[in-house]
């Protein structure tokens, strides 16, 4: 293999699950909406068919992964893996399973509304 390539796909390894965000297309920002960091170990990890939604009203997620954390009691994420989602979102996905299999701290960074306690996932890193 070509030397070249061969780096390029090692840096493409390392570099596409911290960089990884969520398919936040057709999800609108919602007025009054704060990005911000949730920080906890996973409680719930849980995986669902594209079309079966989690909450209702505006704690509504379109989402196939959904999960809780320790630190945030009631607050629910979720990430979406619609056809069409970018590959790389599907390394968030492995970094949760990771955090969730070995006990691990994650933070992630949502939207964060008033009333709402469901939130959309725009990405995810394992923390110590």
């Amino acid at each position: 293999m070509n030397r070249k390539l061969a780096t390029a796909i090692l840096i493409g390894i390392f570099l596409t699950p911290v960089l990884a965000t969520a398919d936040n297309k057709g999800l609108e920002d919602p007025e009054g909406a704060m990005v911000t960091e949730s920080h906890g170990k996973i409680t719930v990890l849980r995986s669902q068919p594209q079309g079966m939604e989690y909450g209702s009203g505006k704690n509504r997620l379109d989402a196939e992964v959904i999960f809780k954390l320790d630190k945030e009691p009631g607050k629910t994420f979720g990430i979406r893996l619609h056809e069409g989602t970018d590959p790389s979102i599907f390394y968030m996905t492995d970094l949760l399973r990771e955090a969730f299999v070995n006990d691990l701290n994650v933070t992630v960074l949502h939207n964060k509304v008033e009333g709402v306690v469901n939130y959309p996932v725009i990405w995810v890193e394992i923390t110590h």
